[in-house]
């Protein structure tokens, strides 16, 4: 069942830049930064993520195309961590945390005044989560003998808006909202539930 997730998402992958690669329209490439905050889901201990979750620090790149200009399609990476809090732990002292590394592909609508446009993203991605034992880097936390991460699809909407400060420069701000279908009560318990994390960022677009 794993096998045929993996060759699923592969494919959707493949299919998804092939068709940013095809269509015709500006091309461009951004670099964002910001925080990310758990907004929904439990942990196993049937904690609500949000309780038990520092806001933390995410950053990422993107690929897009405006096909019109009113629609985009995007390629989007990015990186988050989110800490244990201090009195969360299940160790004091070591330094459990959220790491979340995902692609994700949207549609984004766009509404253009002038060099200012406002646009919504809406799409699907694949979160390569875990809950780490001692950092990012460390391994993942065993509940039952089972590791506590996994690669999941998800979905993603937000808001943005988006200033043209040059010809080929635009900054922009956004928040987008992940939701991570990563339940699985046969290996992670009853409690743990999908979780949800919103992400606020800033950042630059590069037109070609």
């Amino acid at each position: 069942m794993k096998k045929i997730g993996v060759i699923f998402w592969a494919g959707f992958l493949i299919f998804a830049l092939s068709d940013l690669a095809r269509a015709g329209g500006t091309l461009g490439v951004a670099v964002f930064g910001g925080a990310s905050k758990a907004v929904g889901g439990t942990y196993n201990t049937g904690q609500k993520s949000a309780d038990i979750l520092q806001t933390g620090a995410v950053y990422g790149v993107s690929f897009s195309n405006d096909i019109t200009s009113h629609y985009r399609i995007e390629v989007q990476a990015f990186f988050t961590d989110l800490p244990f809090k201090k009195s969360a732990r299940p160790n004091q002292l070591r330094e459990q945390v959220f790491v979340l590394p995902a692609l994700v592909f949207s549609n984004n609508l766009r509404w253009r005044f002038g060099p200012i446009s406002a646009y919504v993203p809406f799409g699907v991605g694949i979160y390569f989560w875990k809950y780490a034992v001692d950092g990012p880097r460390s391994d993942a936390v065993l509940y039952q003998g089972e590791k506590l991460q996994k690669m999941s699809p998800g979905f993603s909407t937000g808001l943005g808006l988006s200033v043209r400060v040059q010809k080929h420069v635009s900054v922009f701000g956004e928040s987008r909202y992940q939701y991570i279908l990563c339940k699985d009560k046969f290996f992670f318990g009853e409690k743990f539930t999908e979780q949800a994390v919103l992400l606020s960022t800033v950042g630059i677009r590069f037109l070609f």
